[in-house]
This record gives structure tokens, C-alpha cells and sequence, in this order.
């Protein structure tokens, strides 16, 4: 193992660790969001998450080299939370932000990436998956 490889892992296998703890409380939060219509506790949660989500990349990237990214289930969950509440603009943000990335696995055949097509036309954004990510992703002038 590289040197490279072996720092990667050392400063951020807390974070990893900690992305891991939080998938089960992002799930509860988001039964709990479900039977009582609030879902401000898994908003918060998965606003952490996210914040994680570049490590975590680097972290699996640097112990799995040959492996897919796995799922990231912070992205799914809020972007059904926001699909739910017909906010499909956030959605398609969150997903792009997955898909940029590089976590294109959501459980379905088709991934992140079907699934920001299908908030795409749900919000009727007149867009490919490629065309509204290079306009997300474009510098601000």
C-alpha cells in the first residue's frame, strides 16, 4: 500500500465510520419522517451526511480500488423526501450532487442516474441528466 493510500485511510476512516453510524439514524429518522409528515430530523441528518460524502469517497476509493462506490442512502433519502413533497428542483439537486460524485447506485436497475431523469421530467426541466449537471456545475460569472 502506497503511502498516499495509507494516509487517506488513516484520516478518514473516522469519517467513514461515521457516515456508517449515521445511515441507521438517517433510516429511522426517515420511518419516523414518514408516519408523522415531518421530515426535519432526516433533512438535518442527511445535510451531515452529505458533508461526509467526499471522504467517504477518497476513503473507498483508497481501500477498494477496484470496487464501485457503494450506495449512499443520505441521497436517496432525501431525494425522495423532496419528490414527496413535489420540491422536484431540490431533488434533481441532490442527485446531481450523487452523481457527480461518482455514487450512482440507489438499489434499481437504472441508479441515481434514472432516477434524476425521472425528477427531471416530474419538475419539468427541459434537460438531459448531462445538460442540467454542467449547469449546476457551471462556474458562477
Amino acid at each position: 500500500m502506497t503511502q498516499a493510500k495509507q494516509k487517506v485511510i488513516e484520516n478518514y476512516s473516522d469519517k467513514y465510520d461515521r457516515h456508517f453510524e449515521l445511515i441507521e439514524v438517517e433510516k429511522a429518522a426517515y420511518k419516523k419522517g414518514t408516519e408523522s409528515g415531518d421530515y426535519s430530523e432526516v433533512k438535518f441528518l442527511c445535510s451531515h451526511d452529505f458533508a461526509l460524502a467526499p471522504f467517504v469517497k477518497e476513503f473507498c476509493m483508497a481501500t477498494q480500488p477496484d470496487k464501485d462506490l457503494p450506495r449512499y442512502p443520505a441521497f436517496e433519502l432525501l431525494a425522495k423526501i423532496y419528490e414527496k413533497e413535489k420540491n422536484y428542483e431540490e431533488s434533481c439537486w441532490v442527485l446531481q450532487r450523487a452523481l457527480t460524485l461518482g455514487f450512482t447506485k440507489d438499489g434499481t436497475d437504472g441508479g441515481i442516474r434514472a432516477r434524476l431523469e425521472r425528477m427531471l421530467k416530474l419538475g419539468k426541466i427541459n434537460m438531459t441528466v448531462e445538460e442540467y449537471i454542467n449547469k449546476i456545475n457551471e462556474p458562477k460569472k
